[in-house]
């Protein structure tokens, strides 16, 4: 009787420590992905480094939503993870005051550069008769 009772304490124990293992490496890795999520958040990168980029024209039609400027500018080659941008344009003076018309972007352009552009420049017209 006196090994059962022993042996259910071990197993017990022993239990509880794989648990508490896997939970400590479990809050681990989630506290990893989440620091370097926000180091990305903030460091922004570029697609291209400085003179090794290409220029890529691209429209935002009236009425898109920060969510339509993502995949625009994900399709486009200018930004490689749609969620960062969604999150960066979040906590930028940019979000949802992108002006709808056509631009010329480089590969070379952090995401907050885009933004300013996309945000404040005016549309540039498609033919000038001057």
């Amino acid at each position: 009787m006196e090994t059962k009772k022993l042996a259910g304490g071990i197993l017990s124990v022993s239990v509880k420590a794989c648990i508490t293992v896997l939970t400590i490496v479990l809050l681990y890795l989630a506290g990893r992905k989440a620091f370097d999520f926000g180091t990305a958040v903030f460091d922004e990168k570029s697609m291209d480094a400085k003179g090794s980029g290409y220029d890529v024209m691209v429209t935002i039609p009236s009425g898109a939503t920060n969510n339509d400027v993502a995949d625009i500018l994900l399709n486009n080659g200018l930004i490689d993870n749609k969620g960062l941008f969604l999150v960066q344009l979040k906590l930028s003076d940019y979000s949802g005051k992108i002006i709808p018309g056509s631009y010329v972007l480089s590969t070379t352009m952090k995401p907050t550069e885009m933004m300013t552009i996309l945000g404040t420049e005016k549309k540039e017209t498609e033919s000038s008769n001057e």
